[in-house]
């Protein structure tokens, strides 16, 4: 009697762990990766608060916030499978498909305030960053609406939100007849065959690489077979190519292109936007139409892609989504300054969710993305990797 009552108790206690370990049983846990962009101890504290909002948005999971030493490794973490999701910028997965295609898919591109002209000019299917689209957009910048042939008034004005930036080249409005060989009213790059070109240092995407890359492709009718060729000293406009002139800081550089001491700049757009709102070093120009009516706008690089979020491509497309969907809301969730310290808007001793997304990455909002916005930054890095 004594054994069966012990049998029973220990059949009793078995069935209650049984039980337990069943309500107890862990959540699926998405392991997220963030760049060390920012000092360590600051990245890991953001990082931390991050989790429960997070698994608030998606209650069926638990994620685990680790921090990594540089976008690649962000990457390679996402190929092998080691984590599940990270911070990414274009450059990294346009690199990685180059390498191993297919691992990882990109959901989401953060946003930035955009141009009225990229607003009002899209191609037949509704894209703002197309080839015909930035066509569009840099004949009205140069003051004709290429829909109805009527003027343009071009001022930069913002108006609406963009996940990509452009770089744009410029030249003295008063040149364009003199340099025009073809005769169509216009100047294109090929036309600075020859000219001193104003850029920036190597590092500057905006300044340098997407300007160059821009010029390699100017082959002028087959007559310069590998595109136009970047020289320091003086350039042979016969053989395609130009003069670089580094540049000293844009405010600076404007100076030189409006005094003729180079012919073109190059620079993010619009450059002459901060000219016209006379910011430190442009007090001279301090709300000075001039900076728009005496300029001309020879191009506009492809969409240089803002940084996002990217996940291994073997995710499940419900949690993909999911995944989207909170940063989604969280990057517009509260107040984006409120600390949770010493400016604690809400009063409830915590960070919002905006004040740290915005804080890990300067993000402000987020809309979806997909492999296949990348095509023309793979072949920018694939050029890139040959010839930088």
């Amino acid at each position: 009697m004594k054994n069966k009552k012990l049998f029973g108790g220990l059949l009793m206690c078995a069935t209650a762990l049984v039980s337990m370990a069943g309500c107890g049983e862990s959540k699926e846990v998405i392991k997220l990766q963030l760049t060390a962009s920012k000092p360590g101890e600051v990245l890991n504290q953001n990082a931390k608060a991050l989790e429960p909002y997070l698994e608030e948005e998606m209650p069926d999971f638990d994620f685990k916030i680790s921090v990594g030493t540089d976008f690649s490794a962000d990457a390679v973490g996402l190929q092998a499978r080691t984590i599940d999701a990270a911070f990414m910028t274009a450059s990294t997965f346009a690199t990685s498909e180059i390498a191993q295609q297919g691992k990882i898919d990109m959901i989401l591109r953060s946003t930035r305030a955009g141009f009225k002209v990229i607003e009002d000019f899209a191609d037949d299917e509704g894209s703002h960053n197309s080839e015909k689209a930035r066509d569009m957009q840099r004949q009205a910048m140069n003051g004709k609406n290429p829909k109805t042939g009527e003027a343009y008034d071009y001022k930069a004005e913002d108006e609406g939100i963009v996940s990509y930036y452009y770089a744009e080249c410029i030249i003295k409005k008063e040149n364009v007849e003199k340099w025009d060989t073809n005769d169509d009213g216009e100047v294109s790059l090929a036309e600075l065959a020859g000219k001193k070109i104003c850029m920036q240092a190597a590092t500057s995407p905006a300044g340098y690489s997407y300007p160059r890359y821009a010029f390699s492709q100017e082959t002028n009718n087959g007559t310069w077979a590998n595109g136009m060729t970047m020289v320091t000293g003086k350039a042979d406009a016969s053989k395609g190519e130009y003069q670089y002139v580094q540049g000293k800081g844009y405010s600076s550089d404007f100076n030189d292109l409006m005094n003729g001491t180079v012919d073109a700049l190059w620079g993010y757009m619009d450059v002459r936007k901060d000219a016209y709102n006379g910011g430190a070093g442009w007090e001279s120009w301090k709300n000075d139409a001039s900076v728009f009516t005496d300029t001309y706008t020879v191009a506009l690089t492809q969409g240089i892609l803002n940084d996002g979020i990217a996940v291994r491509s073997d995710m499940d497309q419900d949690i993909k989504t999911a995944l989207a969907n909170a940063f989604k809301k969280l990057v517009t969730t509260g107040d984006n300054t409120d600390d949770g310290s010493a400016n604690d808007v809400d009063k409830d001793g915590k960070p919002s969710p905006s004040y740290i997304i915005k804080s890990l990455y300067s993000h402000t909002g987020y809309e979806d993305a997909k492999n296949s916005d990348y095509a023309e930054e793979i072949e920018f890095q694939k050029w890139s990797n040959a010839n930088l």
